[in-house]
């Protein structure tokens, strides 16, 4: 099922399947569940059919056995901003000092 996403939403579909697994209804709601019912109808047609969960059942079980893999980082959603302010300069010549002049590297950090 998680190939089903991935073909449908690249790397949105873990955003995309933590949002059906909390019940959120987006515009990607509809595309998602659709192709997450087709699977589990391929999967039980394939199989002996000794599975007796309708295909909604299958995907409820796939939903919840993936809730909460997003890592959550204080009060952050999907789709908000991150605040990089607390993040170190990238720029090495600001965090860093410069190299004796003989060195083979241009600074020293750390």
């Amino acid at each position: 099922m998680e190939h089903e996403l991935v073909s449908l939403f690249g790397n949105r579909a873990g955003y995309v399947h933590e949002r059906l697994a909390t019940g959120a209804e987006d515009d990607d709601a509809r595309p998602a569940w659709g192709a997450l019912i087709a699977h589990a109808t391929m999967w039980k047609e394939r199989h002996d059919g000794s599975d007796e969960r309708h295909e909604e059942g299958l995907v409820a079980v796939y939903l919840t056995a993936g809730r909460g893999l997003i890592p959550r980082r204080g009060d952050w959603l999907p789709g908000t901003a991150w605040d990089m302010s607390d993040l170190a300069p990238l720029s090495v010549a600001e965090r860093c000092e410069p190299a004796p002049e003989d060195a083979t590297f241009t600074h020293v950090c750390g």
